[in-house]
């Protein structure tokens, strides 16, 4: 997965609200979840089931200002594919937090 990477200073100073959002969705070998903050925050980001249970954790860090962008392989903390379905993507951070449903398919 590896860690979120920032955009360059232009969008940064652009970024004035927090956001989240999920590319391609639906996916099928991953997607790419792009988040934004206003300020340095420490930022969450994680996948979940549609019961609710935890897949896996992508980001859990102090990030700076601006838009960032992280990749869900479609895959859980063990490593194994995740199964054709729907997921959540939740962002949290200080200010508030972000859902975005997924869906992987076959």
């Amino acid at each position: 997965v590896g860690s979120p990477s920032s955009t360059d200073a232009a969008e940064v100073a652009g970024a004035t609200q927090l956001d989240l959002a999920a590319s391609p969705n639906p996916f099928h070998d991953g997607s790419d979840l792009r988040f934004s903050v206003p300020r340095e925050d420490r930022v969450s980001l994680a996948v979940y089931d549609a019961s609710g249970r935890l897949v896996r954790e992508l980001v859990d860090d102090t990030v700076g200002a601006g838009s960032h962008t992280t990749r869900w392989d479609g895959r859980d903390t063990s490593g194994q594919r995740v199964a054709t379905g729907v997921y959540f993507a939740r962002f949290t951070t200080t200010e508030g937090e972000r859902v975005r449903k997924m869906i992987r398919v076959q």
